[in-house]
């Protein structure tokens, strides 16, 4: 609502501080800096306090003290991008250029922009380290290091399968960049629910006496559809969010839904089940649950 009626530039504008006392040729210059970089639409500074240059003869009739505290200038920077595309990262990235280390840049498009880099420069190590913790875990529940493979190949493959259409579905508005991480954090852990759920049934219809092939069958058939609905409840439930006017809410309600139907139902019921298969006919890998 605030973004339509006033545009974003108002709503979310980059702050500058600069530490040093006014004067007017030093803060022409940086607002002459700011000013001049693409997408900005204007900058209220100490000599722009209505958001355009005003005469230093003339300055006096405006106030603007307002942008001056303690030895510290402050900049508004107002650009004409949504605060989380890809082009307002490009305008806080140019304003940090021109600012440097003389000065501190803030506001939110600036915390979406360090999100951003956190996520592109560590995500992986992030993803690596939890489908360690996770393989861990799983090799001891399984007691198979292959089986602990395959449940963290498919749940894996869910969260790639739904980044990929998350991203060709907002193509215009661009993902934000915390969705990754909550995705692969929940679908991690409710994936490992429902293939653990898959691996126990197995491991009950091997100890009666069942084949591999017989024992995937039958546990898939019994369990299957109640493994699907349990998707769809949770599909519905964090789909919901897509009813709130947030982009970013209906972005994270969107790739949850789509994930839990995945993981639920494609994966779930023919990759793990044709891998566990694929596996125990080459390695005579099977699950062995401790429980």
């Amino acid at each position: 609502m605030l973004s339509q009626t006033l545009t974003t530039s108002n709503v979310f504008p980059i702050c500058v501080v600069v530490p040093g006392n006014f004067s007017y040729q030093s803060a022409y210059q940086i607002y002459h800096n700011l000013s001049s970089i693409p997408g900005v639409t204007a900058v209220q500074s100490p000599v722009s306090p209505e958001g355009y240059l005003v005469n230093q003869s003339n300055l006096k009739d405006y106030n603007y003290t307002q942008y001056i505290s303690h030895g510290y200038m402050l900049f508004v920077v107002n650009q004409k991008y949504p605060p989380f595309s890809n082009q307002a990262f490009q305008v806080v990235h140019d304003v940090i250029e021109k600012i440097g280390k003389s000065g501190y840049v803030g506001g939110g498009p600036v915390d979406s922009y360090n999100i951003l880099n956190f996520v592109k420069s560590d995500f992986f190590t992030i993803v690596a380290l939890i489908s360690i913790t996770m393989y861990i875990i799983l090799v001891v529940i399984t007691r198979s290091f292959a089986i602990a493979g395959i449940i963290l190949f498919t749940i894996l493959s869910a969260v790639a399968l739904t980044l990929g259409v998350e991203r060709i579905v907002f193509m215009t508005s661009g993902v934000f960049a915390v969705i990754p991480l909550i995705l692969v954090a929940i679908i991690i852990g409710i994936g490992m629910d429902y293939n653990i759920f898959l691996a126990a049934r197995i491991h009950e219809e091997l100890e009666k006496g069942e084949g591999m092939e017989e024992a995937v069958q039958t546990a898939v058939k019994r369990i299957g559809t109640t493994i699907a609905f349990l998707g769809l409840i949770f599909a519905g439930t964090l789909g919901s969010l897509m009813l709130v006017h947030a982009a970013i809410l209906q972005e994270i309600g969107f790739a949850l839904a789509v994930a839990a139907i995945l993981e639920t139902t494609l994966l779930w019921r023919y990759l793990a089940p044709s891998l566990m298969i694929l596996v125990y006919k080459k390695l005579k890998s099977r699950p062995r649950m401790i429980v």
